[in-house]
Order: C-alpha cells, then sequence, then structure tokens
C-alpha cells in the first residue's frame, strides 16, 4: 500500500490550493474526491480581488463569465448603485473554475482519486484513510470537504444552526427576463429576503446566478423565500434548477487543527459572515495549512508546537477580518429597520463599503467610519 506525505480531501479552491503548494514543495500529495470533475457546485462563484491575489497563477480569461466592477444595494426603501474604477470581483461558473485549480495541482504531480473518504483512523504514526473501496495512508491530512462532512468530527464537533447558514441557487438563461440583459459589471444585492442574510442576482455572460442565503435558524423557509425572490424579480420558479448548500458562518472560534489533521475552507468555518465570501478564504487557509505542513517535513519537526503555526497564522491573517465582519452582521441584522436599511440606503455608506472588497480600508476601519457618521445617517 502506497503512503504519501499529505492526503488531502476534497478538490474545491481550498484543497486543490493547499496540494498545489505541497507538490510544488517536492512532497508526495493524494487528492481524494468523491466525483470526478468537472461537477457542478451551487455558487454565486464571485471570486473578490484578495482571491484573485492570492492564487499562485493567473485565472484565464476564457474562464471569466463577467468581471465587477460596483453593486446595485436594495433594501425595502431604497436602491442604490455604486460603482468603481476597481475590479471588485470577477464572476466564474465553480464547476469549470475547480476543474482548473485540480488541472493546476495535477501538472504539479498530484495524485487524485475519486472515491469519497468515508473514516479516518490514527494508526503507527499514519492516518489511515478509508473509502468503500480501498484505504490509503498519509503523515497529515488537510480535509477540505465543505461543512458538512463528519470528516469534520475528527477535529471538532459539528456546528448547530446558529452557527450555519443555508443558501439556494439558480442558473437562468439571461435571456429570460429583459430587465437583466443588461446588467452587466455590477451584482445586484436584496436585503429584506432572507433571515440574516440576502437575496442575490450576478451576471456570468450569457446566464445569471439567482439565490437566497441567511443563517440557518432564522432563515425558517428557504424554498417559500426563493420562490418570492424569484417572482419579485419576475423570473419563473423551476425547482429542478434549484440547488442548495450549507455554508459556516465565520468569525466564530472553531477548532481546526489536532494532531497532523487540519481543516480549511468551509470545513474550518472561514467564510466571510455578511457577505458569505468563501473562496478568498478556502485559497488562503489551503495554503497556510500547506506552509505548516512543508515546514515540518523541512525540519523533521511534527511538534504541536509548529504544527500549531496553522492556527496562528490563519488567526493573524482572517480571524482580524472575520471577527470585525460578524460583529458589523450581527449590529445590522439585530436592528434591520434602524441600521441595515439606513445604512444600505446611503450612497456614501455603500461607496465607502466598497472599499473594503478593493482592500483599500478593514471592516475596523468601516465600523470607524459608520459610527462617526451614524447620527447624520439616522437623522438622513
Amino acid at each position: 500500500m502506497k503512503s504519501f506525505d499529505v492526503a488531502v480531501i476534497g478538490a474545491g479552491p481550498a484543497g486543490t490550493s493547499a496540494a498545489y503548494d505541497l507538490a510544488d514543495a517536492g512532497l508526495s500529495v493524494l487528492i481524494l474526491e468523491k466525483r470526478a470533475m468537472p461537477r457542478e457546485k451551487p455558487c454565486g462563484g464571485a471570486i473578490s480581488y484578495s482571491g484573485q491575489k492570492f492564487l499562485r497563477f493567473d485565472i484565464p480569461e476564457d474562464l471569466v463569465d463577467a468581471e465587477c466592477f460596483g453593486a446595485r444595494i436594495n433594501t425595502p426603501e431604497s436602491s442604490i448603485t455604486s460603482i468603481t474604477n476597481d475590479r471588485l470581483a470577477i464572476l466564474v461558473s465553480r464547476k469549470n473554475f475547480d476543474s482548473y485549480l485540480l488541472d493546476m495541482a495535477l501538472n504539479k504531480g498530484v495524485a487524485a482519486v475519486y472515491e469519497m473518504a468515508k473514516e479516518i483512523k490514527e494508526d503507527s504514526g499514519f492516518y489511515h484513510i478509508y473509502t468503500n473501496a480501498n484505504r490509503y495512508l498519509a503523515k497529515n491530512v488537510i480535509i477540505a470537504t465543505g461543512i458538512q462532512s463528519t470528516l469534520i468530527k475528527n477535529v471538532r464537533r459539528l456546528d448547530n444552526k446558529d452557527e450555519l447558514g443555508i443558501c439556494l441557487e439558480a442558473e437562468i438563461d439571461i435571456n429570460e427576463n429583459s430587465r437583466y440583459k443588461d446588467l452587466k459589471n455590477i451584482i445586484e444585492i436584496h436585503f429584506g429576503v432572507a433571515g440574516y442574510g440576502y437575496g442575490w442576482v450576478f451576471p456570468h455572460g450569457n446566464f445569471l446566478s439567482i439565490g437566497v442565503g441567511g443563517v440557518t435558524s432564522v432563515f425558517k423557509e428557504p424554498n417559500k423565500a426563493m420562490y418570492e425572490f424569484m417572482s419579485k424579480l419576475g423570473f419563473k420558479y423551476d425547482r429542478k434548477k434549484i440547488r442548495g448548500h450549507m455554508i459556516p458562518k465565520g468569525g466564530i472560534k472553531r477548532l481546526t487543527r489536532k494532531g497532523g489533521l487540519f481543516l480549511v475552507g468551509d470545513a474550518a468555518g472561514f467564510v466571510e459572515p455578511f457577505t458569505g465570501e468563501g473562496i478568498a478564504y478556502a485559497i488562503r487557509s489551503g495554503q497556510i495549512a500547506a506552509n505548516t505542513i512543508i515546514k515540518a517535513f523541512k525540519n523533521s519537526d511534527f511538534s504541536e508546537e509548529l504544527l500549531s503555526n496553522y492556527e496562528k497564522n490563519c488567526s493573524a491573517e482572517i480571524g482580524s477580518t472575520m471577527g470585525y465582519a460578524l460583529f458589523f452582521s450581527k449590529m445590522l441584522h439585530k436592528f434591520p429597520n434602524l441600521l441595515l436599511n439606513k445604512i444600505m440606503s446611503n450612497q456614501h455608506c455603500v461607496d465607502k463599503y466598497l472599499e473594503i472588497i478593493s482592500q483599500k480600508i478593514t471592516y475596523k476601519d468601516y465600523i470607524k467610519w459608520i459610527f462617526k457618521k451614524l447620527p447624520k445617517i439616522l437623522i438622513g
């Protein structure tokens, strides 16, 4: 039975980013993915500026469905459009994007098998990963499965309803609704349609990604919300086209490593809690896990002291953003009429918020700015 330096479970952006760096450093790497790629992935498909910057290589132009330079923010009170000179994000099909990332990892010498990992056991200095058909051995394991896999329990407990979000998404032909034929270079966000979340319309060239997402504990009837949202926008609701997935609410303290087992991306809870942005943090957490493991092999040091650098570095690079974003999200959604609708109906507030996306300011900077302007915002 062949053993590997590292096994990566899951071939999304977190897993493939980790595998790419590990193989580039000369380690033997196995990716286990439950289905052959390309495969469908329900997602709005927005990759922020930071997500693009983290990648070790450029994204081919033929994978870019659209570019985003601004947003149209809708609340029950108003509709505000903000356009910037910065490319805030690109829109991609996750099916094609994820497949491309996997190809880049395979080109580095990563091995891949398409089997679902069922169980992980530790024995004699190796982790034994069991599928229905086979067993694989690895010195370290990166779990990049998303939030619903029971493999997470090898590191920590699974999340409860207050710690999870649910999203429903559909891909709709852009010609189905004349109102959206000219939706280019901006995304559309609708607050007030999902508990502690929002609805969205993202342009992807010849189709639109339309969806709703909110926190599970307060977003009680997502299917009904999706139906009402699509109907309100003038789209035909077809249940067969609707796909759903769970995401974690970021900013909550979670265990992300136990021994040589590393949780990355959604499995680690690294999703921005206000926007639901997860791809950038998936890529970066995968890279941080890989860098930690590379140092362990280089120094022949798999001590707790060295491996704990993963949590420390994630906290330094990701934790602060998540914490302030969670505070901002709670503040606005707890008082939707007083704060969320007022702030997101204010042109200056929306313009300033987009500076977070372009990385000109942080959430901490934005919150300080908001509090200074709050009396004038509320009166206005």
